[in-house]
């Protein structure tokens, strides 16, 4: 009887460590602007809201690269096959070089995907198809002003100090 007596508070207890624990409960958590691998795990997996894509993500609560890792930020314009590109230019110093370089030869081998998270959004998403060793991110969401860029580039500069 007791033990039948502790299971029923085992699984209770359980039950309410895992609805407290599920994505839409943490809607308020504050990500570190950076680099966040995305998710296949419901019960680990945070949600992630995005305004440029039309559904959320799950993703890793711990950045695998923040924002601390960043040395310069620049934001560009380019032209590409005639057509005016946009993009902040985030140029990592040594150690992110080095992490940005692993991650992105293991993504290009397990297929893994990875979110930018800046503002507690999610503003792009990426597959990398090989080892990127150049220490440069381009981050380019075509409905993201050069304006919005510039905000976000000085946000991200007074917010991680």
């Amino acid at each position: 009887m007791k033990s039948a007596i502790f299971s029923i508070f085992i699984f209770i207890g359980l039950s309410i460590l895992v609805a407290f624990n599920t994505p839409d409960k943490t809607q308020n958590n504050k990500f570190k602007t950076g680099w966040y691998f995305v998710s296949n795990d419901s019960l680990t997996g945070i949600r992630v809201n995005s305004d440029y894509y039309k559904r959320a993500f799950l993703i890793h609560p711990t950045p695998f690269l923040s924002c601390k890792y960043f040395k310069k930020l620049t934001v560009k314009d380019t032209t590409l096959y005639s057509e005016k590109m946009d993009f902040l230019e985030i140029r990592y110093n040594k150690r992110g070089a080095r992490i940005w370089a692993k991650v992105t030869s293991r993504m290009s081998e397990t297929e893994e995907r990875a979110v930018f998270i800046y503002d507690d959004k999610v503003i792009i998403e990426v597959l990398a198809s090989y080892k990127q060793k150049t220490g440069i991110y381009r981050l380019h969401n075509e409905k993201l002003s050069i304006e919005e860029l510039r905000e976000m580039k000085k946000g991200i500069i007074n917010n991680c100090r």
